[in-house]
């Protein structure tokens, strides 16, 4: 998913073609994805790191040969597998005969897919078509966000998860702000080399690492406080790869995500995806009763399982 979506940003790079048609065909990878994600049980759901891999490669001039770019992109693949299963080799057993556990293909299942993929394409399309029409720059950001919604299991988890979105976003914004705007207070106030370009640089790469770091610390239990370090990370590379004046940058993102984060909640709202789990209902005097509506299942607790 994630090299698909790379060869495709890859080649509309090089052809240099964006605006509506990187919306068309992102929209397009989505629905496509979302169907192969949803078959294969794929882990995390949905086709949201092909998207984001279609986006960013687009969006950014190639200043190496495609070949040279996709040979990075599978050799980057390749080390992260093999990372892994380093684990893998020493604390685990390979069992013979084993199998994922698919449903069987049926009428309601191809339904279930269908409408499940229309409400990315519906999605990804809207939020690019805004980012598109308001001119910002970096619309491929808003069909990011409206997809994260549809990764959840249900409406609630859905509707949790934009939040998150946002608000982790706009929480990495101010990390972000403190590593790239000068000013006092900031990194460059607190070293003063980072204003060389080669240190700069070398900073801001190592500063990725650590982003990422903690960004998968938090990932597998809430997405909202893995967004306040992924935030950095998505926003740095970008300088890395095509410097902008920092804070039309951090406008940018926040307006996409917002844009995109709402307009995916919209259409989870309004296309009910087939087949999607149903509330609990709370019976009087059981132990959620007493705990408010829905067992106040607040939009910022810590959930037991990721649902992407």
């Amino acid at each position: 998913m994630l090299l698909s979506g790379v060869a495709v940003g890859v080649t509309l790079s090089v052809n240099h073609i964006h605006s509506w048609w990187l919306v068309a065909v992102e929209a397009t990878l989505a629905g496509v994805g979302s169907v192969y994600a949803d078959r294969v049980r794929l882990k995390p759901n949905g086709p949201f790191f092909g998207i984001l891999a279609l986006g960013a490669c687009a969006s950014v001039t190639t200043t190496v040969p495609w070949y040279v770019a996709m040979l990075i992109a599978v050799a980057s693949s390749v080390f992260s597998i093999l990372i892994g299963f380093s684990g893998w080799l020493r604390q685990r057993s390979w069992e013979p005969g084993a199998t994922r556990s698919i449903p069987p293909r049926s009428a309601a299942r191809r339904r279930e897919l269908s409408v499940h993929a229309a409400r990315y394409v519906l999605a990804v399309g809207a939020a690019g078509t805004v980012g598109v029409i308001s001119g910002t720059g970096h619309p491929h950001w808003a069909m990011a966000a409206a997809a994260v919604p549809l990764a959840g299991a249900d409406l609630p988890s859905s509707v949790r998860r934009g939040v998150h979105r946002v608000v982790g976003t706009l929480l990495g914004l101010a990390v972000t702000a403190v590593v790239l705007i000068p000013g006092p207070g900031t990194l460059s106030a607190l070293y003063p080399a980072l204003q060389e370009p080669a240190r700069r640089a070398v900073v801001l790469a190592l500063l990725v690492i650590l982003f990422q770091f903690a960004t998968e610390l938090f990932m597998t239990r809430h997405y909202g406080l893995a967004m306040v370090w992924f935030t950095p990370v998505i926003l740095l590379i970008t300088q890395l790869a095509s410097p902008i004046e920092p804070r039309i940058l951090i406008l940018e993102r926040a307006v996409e995500t917002l844009v995109g984060a709402l307009l995916g909640i919209l259409v989870v709202v309004a296309v009910r995806r087939p087949g999607a789990r149903r509330p609990q209902k709370v019976l009087p005097g059981g132990p959620a009763a007493h705990n408010g509506p829905a067992g106040r299942r607040t939009l910022f607790r810590l959930p037991r399982r990721s649902g992407h």
